[in-house]
């Protein structure tokens, strides 16, 4: 894992979600807060991109892919359960419909649960990552994701997990589990 003061996080949405995410990630990273319109700009660098508004999720992702493929991308919201898992279907077929190359990745997480005690101030009672884990039967979401989610998606799912984690007032453990079994918590 690198050190929280060299991970660069975007957070996009300032509704309760991003608030609050912000400022758990503050305490121990390096977060900017900065209001734009241009969301390329500011996700250029970013090793974390935090999306908090369920409208408009897939053309968010699209932007962070157009302007860094590299960034991992944190589905922050509730979303129906297995979907965040059914965008690697999606984005496989559009990749491939594209011409992209194997080397083409979506490194997609999800982190929808975030309950708050106390007020939410940084006192999570609950922080729940989720991760494209590989299903039974599940034959083309898995085959979408073996082939466009990369190699260390759980990896970046624990270390998100671990920087939510050291920003809490409290002694919470995150949750690091399937997608599917994350947003069906919700």
């Amino acid at each position: 894992m690198q050190n929280n003061k060299d991970i660069k996080l975007v957070v996009v949405g300032a509704g309760c979600a991003g608030l609050g995410t912000v400022a758990l990630l503050a305490q121990h990273s390096e977060v900017t807060v900065k209001a734009t319109i241009d969301s390329l700009d500011a996700v250029k660098t970013a090793d974390y991109v935090v999306l908090t508004e369920a409208e408009g999720i897939e053309a968010a992702i699209d932007a962070v892919l157009e302007s860094n493929p590299k960034a991992v991308i944190v589905a922050r919201c509730n979303l129906p359960a297995g979907y965040t898992r059914s965008l690697y279907v999606k984005y496989y077929k559009k990749f491939l419909a594209e011409g992209k190359d194997s080397r083409t990745k979506l490194r997609l997480i999800s982190a929808p649960v975030f309950e708050c005690i106390d007020g939410c101030k940084r006192k999570p009672s609950r922080i729940v990552v989720g991760y494209p884990k590989m299903l039974e039967a599940l034959d083309e979401e898995n085959e979408a994701i073996r082939a466009i989610a990369g190699n260390h998606v759980e990896e970046e799912a624990r270390e998100f997990a671990a920087l939510l984690k050291a920003g809490a007032k409290n002694d919470v453990e995150p949750e690091v589990m399937g997608m599917k079994a994350a947003e069906s918590l919700v």
